[in-house]
């Protein structure tokens, strides 16, 4: 039997320690994070090979959310869990383990496996900045319908299709998530210039969460545009 290398066991313990600290905290949406947490953790006991891009994803959208806030020096210490959470699960020996190997269970194919290296490259930096984005957008308390249409339920539905689609690594998710991404810079560009309601720029968290939103639609953007195009060129959708 293969022995887990000390860094998978401890990312484990630090998922275990969010489903505690979830269940026994009180904040909204707090559903949403006990399903990721508990997807993560499960899916890393059991070894199926999305369980480490979960986590990665859980921690970043939790990071981005504090640092909206801002004030660092004002964190809960639990919050730099998941500093060391990115730190164990983006080794390389993890990726390899999870995305880079065959999967153990039959119903659970892994594409990424048989993929490029360069195209998982992408195809990850993408997951990852679409995951922050979706995040700022569905946790900015002060966006609303209308404010800004970047914030509507079906931008965020549609940026969740895009995840899934590029999780079992169809690079033809990229076309899509080029076009919103690039509606996205234009509007959250716009909100970051103050062309938007008085009262939303009071805030200065607020601010703040839209210059992130709009650096990370640029991230995606940028990564999946050049690819996307070359995908159109060719056809191969």
């Amino acid at each position: 039997m293969n022995r887990r290398p000390v860094r998978e066991t401890l990312a484990i313990l630090l998922g275990v320690y969010g489903i505690v600290h979830t269940l026994t905290s009180q904040y909204e949406h707090r559903a949403l994070f006990l399903a990721l947490y508990a997807a993560a953790t499960l899916g890393g006991l059991l070894r199926l090979w999305p369980a480490r891009a979960i986590g990665v994803g859980v921690a970043l959208g939790t990071l981005v959310q504090w640092i909206r806030v801002g004030d660092v020096a004002s964190w809960p210490w639990y919050v730099w869990l998941n500093v060391a959470a990115l730190g164990l699960l983006c080794s390389s020996e993890l990726a390899a383990r999870y995305e880079g190997s065959p999967s153990r269970w039959r119903w659970l194919p892994n594409p990424w496996a048989d993929l490029p290296p360069s195209l998982v490259w992408r195809l990850r930096l993408c997951l990852y900045a679409t995951g922050v984005l979706a995040s700022l957008l569905f946790q900015q308390g002060l966006w609303s319908g209308t404010l800004s249409w970047s914030s509507e339920p079906l931008v965020i539905v549609a940026l969740g299709v895009c995840i899934a689609i590029l999780a079992l690594g169809r690079a033809a998710a990229l076309v899509p998530l080029s076009v919103l991404s690039g509606a996205l810079v234009v509007e959250l560009g716009r909100l970051s210039l103050g062309q938007g309601d008085p009262s939303f720029y009071l805030a200065s968290h607020a601010r703040l969460g839209a210059g992130m939103a709009l650096a990370s639609a640029l991230a995606v953007t940028v990564l999946a545009l050049p690819h996307a195009w070359l995908l159109v060129r060719a056809r191969r959708l």
